[in-house]
């Protein structure tokens, strides 16, 4: 198991915020986004030779 004090230590040196102060879209905007592609994968497929 890695120690909570690594982590941080890690990601700050990535240079990554703490998570409130992140700037990236919300899991909803996100879902928003790719709303188009997640119905696509959900309802059509594509046949190919191996199909039965």
């Amino acid at each position: 198991m890695v120690s909570p004090v690594t982590v941080w230590a890690i990601l700050r040196k990535a240079r990554f915020d703490p998570a409130p102060e992140r700037t990236d879209p919300t899991w909803a905007q996100f879902l928003k986004a790719q709303a188009s592609g997640i119905l696509a994968c959900d309802f059509f497929q594509v046949k190919t030779i191996a199909d039965d």
